[in-house]
């Protein structure tokens, strides 16, 4: 045990010769401050960096956004909608079992209603032409959802909503979200659905299909919208241009 006599003269050694090296609280204050402005600062900048880098993500996501968000962008915005005797410039066109390229339309959608019984209504017209995909909308009864979700040729399991895998075909981002009736934007860039987000539907529930669309009915062994006692089939669009607008009209049964 080191004798108290020697502590205390060892600290006078130690601090007598150089008091001008003393270190007081005021300093040791002094020093923590500018700290911790440095690391307020470093702080801010890798915030600034990281929004930055967020912001050029958010960018370049769009400049290459997939076909399937680029051929939904004449499904977003506001648009003119007529009914099926309307004499407004818009027509019903062809129907899906007689549709043309022109259209929009491939092969596979001739006999696409056959294929899927819940498929409560497709999309297309002059603007999808060349496209090489469709809009079509699906109710699925186990889940309650209203998808909407891109129709592709190449096999029938691309004429039905498919929510993962190669031939994945549902909203994921918020351009393509706001075709789906029961999803929801989300998050930077994002769509989600039920039960994480969105709205469900039960049979007998208006569902809303490009201002149109009628009650949710059980038919023929699968689903679709019933307006006045009518099925709602297609839904043509005559026009679209680049702001947005559009001109569609839905077609229901005689």
């Amino acid at each position: 045990m080191v004798p108290a006599r020697l502590v205390t003269t060892s600290t006078y050694l130690f601090e007598r010769p150089f008091p001008e090296h003393r270190v007081q609280n005021s300093e040791i204050q002094s020093v923590t401050a500018v700290s911790c402005i440095f690391v307020v600062w470093a702080a801010m900048q890798t915030l600034v960096h990281v929004y930055f880098s967020m912001m050029l993500l958010q960018a370049t996501v769009m400049a290459h956004r997939s076909d399937a968000d680029q051929a939904s962008d004449v499904h977003q915005h506001d648009f003119h909608s007529t009914g099926q005797n309307s004499t407004q410039s818009c027509v019903k066109g062809n129907p899906p079992d007689s549709c043309t390229t022109d259209e929009g339309c491939f092969d596979e959608v001739h006999t696409i209603f056959t294929k899927n019984k819940n498929l409560l209504a497709i999309s297309y017209g002059p603007p999808m032409k060349g496209h090489g995909k469709l809009l079509g909308w699906e109710y699925d009864p186990v889940e309650e959802i209203v998808w909407s979700f891109f129709i592709k040729p190449g096999s029938d399991a691309r004429l039905k909503v498919q929510k993962d895998g190669s031939n994945k075909n549902i909203p994921t981002s918020r351009i393509s979200c706001g075709t789906c009736p029961s999803c929801k934007g989300c998050y930077m860039n994002s769509c989600c659905f039920p039960p994480d987000s969105g709205k469900k539907f039960k049979v007998n529930d208006n569902v809303d299909i490009e201002g149109q669309g009628g009650k949710l009915t059980k038919v023929d062994g699968g689903y679709k919208l019933v307006k006045n006692g009518k099925k709602m089939l297609w839904v043509y669009m005559c026009s679209a241009s680049i702001t947005g607008s559009k001109e569609v009209v839905a077609v229901y049964e005689d």
